[in-house]
């Protein structure tokens, strides 16, 4: 799947800003290889944003029975906001899905209000 290369691309570019965290995130030990054979098997799928041609966020989820669980939410600081997140949660409700969730590390204290924000109808 050639969209892994650039999901793995922008993720580790965002990620970046946390390697030298107490506790760096995994996000930056990922290879392309095992994002594509997440993505082929159907495991996982990925979110793509582009602006201009330019990717700048992606978000990877799986949809299980009664819910959508997203994670590795990468969006360029510029670019930063609710969009990926709506987007989401609209999907998880078209597709009768009873709520959204992630893990989120609560050190990064500006990320826990940005989830909590998001509508639970």
């Amino acid at each position: 799947m050639e969209d892994a290369e650039t999901v793995h691309q922008v993720m580790i570019s965002v990620f970046e800003e946390y390697r030298h965290s107490d506790v760096p995130s995994s996000a930056l030990f990922e290879t392309v290889d095992g994002i594509k054979k997440a993505l082929q098997t159907g495991e996982e799928k990925a979110l793509l944003c582009f602006e201009h041609n330019v990717a700048i966020g992606t978000v990877r989820f799986t949809v299980g029975e009664r819910d959508l669980y997203f994670f590795r939410l990468s969006v360029c600081p510029k670019a930063r906001g609710k969009s990926m997140l709506l987007w989401l949660e609209n999907d998880a409700k078209e597709h009768g899905k009873l709520s959204l969730s992630c893990k989120v590390r609560s050190s990064i204290l500006k990320n826990v209000p940005l989830y909590n924000s998001l509508s639970t109808n």
